[in-house]
């Protein structure tokens, strides 16, 4: 019997200093967190804006990453009624007119339209964005072209692919991959500055 009491006292003892450690660490980590002043800087650090586009007020809003509320709307001409695919990065704020095809880009500093191109209109096209890179891609007709961002205009000349492609997402290394159904291929294109972008 006594054993049987030794032991329990020991696994009562083993479970005590657990439970003691687990308090210690995180009083540990409050500490640091609080006391040094981490934990306001990584409230602040999370920041992030989503742009949402009303079809019904024909107007793009802003929604704060941190209070989940719209701190910031702007019209846009002739959107009301239309559907907007909206596309952004921490830099930019690309839209595209599903009922026209215009592509417009959203001048964050005034919040008018800085520029604008022209594609087809309809669901077969997208626009890929990634830190100063932009393409758009026509999934139907196998066309991918790289824009400035900031002006929209065109570097190089576009990439021709069989129709029916798919993807337009970009890796870690800032290649846009592209998927070729019907040669059953992934195909990576590498952003250029000037020139024709090429085929990574």
């Amino acid at each position: 019997m006594s054993s049987t009491l030794i032991g329990g006292v020991r696994r009562s003892k083993g479970g005590l200093v657990t439970i003691g450690t687990i308090i210690g660490l995180v009083a540990a980590m409050a500490v640091t967190l609080f006391g040094t002043g981490a934990a306001n800087h990584a409230i602040a650090s999370f920041d992030a804006s989503s742009w949402l586009f009303s079809k019904q007020k024909g107007e793009v809003a802003r929604v704060n990453g941190v209070t989940g509320k719209v701190d910031t709307r702007t019209k846009i001409t002739d959107g009301q009624g239309h559907s907007m695919q909206v596309t952004q990065n921490d830099r930019y704020v690309i839209l595209r007119d599903l009922s026209t095809g215009r592509v417009s880009v959203l001048d964050l500093s005034s919040l008018q339209i800085g520029a604008t191109t022209q594609t087809t209109a309809g669901l077969g096209v997208t626009v890929a964005l990634h830190q100063n890179f932009a393409f758009v891609i026509d999934t139907v007709q196998g066309a991918v072209r790289q824009l400035d961002p900031a002006t929209l205009a065109p570097i190089g000349q576009p990439l021709a692919f069989p129709p029916g492609i798919t993807g337009g997402l970009f890796d870690r290394d800032g290649r846009l991959w592209i998927l070729v159904p019907s040669e059953g291929t992934a195909v990576a294109i590498k952003p250029t500055t000037a020139g024709r972008p090429v085929l990574a």
